[in-house]
């Protein structure tokens, strides 16, 4: 079972500097589609850091992603508004 460290991702070891900032702009403009954040310049990450990003958060019950169809390019997060029940085991 992954911990959950704190109510917050900023308090969390495990998430990067990358993870945390992906988080700060979801939390702002929840719910923002994949894409959009990639064209998002206060993002400004690579393609593959932002998938690896949105996974942990997604991993660590930070965020929800949805996705629309079969299209990965598709989804779309939101901020898991109750995350300390949303621990997940790995």
């Amino acid at each position: 079972m992954i911990p959950v460290s704190a109510e917050h991702p900023d308090a969390d070891p495990e998430l990067t500097n990358s993870d945390r900032w992906v988080y700060h702009v979801i939390a702002e403009r929840e719910p923002v589609t994949r894409q959009a954040l990639l064209q998002d310049d206060r993002v400004d990450v690579a393609e593959r850091t932002l998938d690896r990003a949105l996974s942990r958060l997604e991993e660590r019950g930070y965020v929800v992603l949805l996705r629309e169809s079969g299209d990965l390019r598709q989804i779309v997060a939101s901020l898991a508004h109750s995350h300390t029940s949303n621990s997940r085991q790995r």
